[in-house]
């Protein structure tokens, strides 16, 4: 399970569980929240992603990527990635103030 918010307002103090990095894009709070179980948040020279595997926490976990969500700082761009064997819906939503929410329940 992940969430990645970006937002106006901070939401962090939202939640209680999980492993919570916040950060700036541009004038936007980044909130990204993973269950340290099958996700993990990655940082990445030109962005961050953040994946769920079910081999998180061994040497290997990016040989068998269920899902990743990607960002681009020098497109400012998102990419999502679905593997057909997850089986795992990812739900994403840009709403009318230009917020954007991504998830895997």
């Amino acid at each position: 399970m992940f969430l990645i918010a970006v937002t106006k307002n901070e939401i962090a103090q939202n939640f209680s569980f999980g492993k919570i990095e916040e950060f700036d894009i541009h004038s936007l709070k980044t909130t990204v929240i993973t269950d340290r179980f099958l996700s993990e948040f990655i940082s990445e020279p030109d962005g961050f992603s953040v994946l769920e595997s079910p081999l998180i926490g061994t040497f290997d976990f990016q040989n068998c990527i269920f899902v990743k969500i990607s960002y681009d700082r020098r497109s400012n761009s998102f990419y999502v990635f679905k593997s057909t064997i997850s089986g795992r819906p990812v739900y994403y939503h840009i709403n009318q103030k230009g917020e954007f929410f991504c998830s895997v329940p």
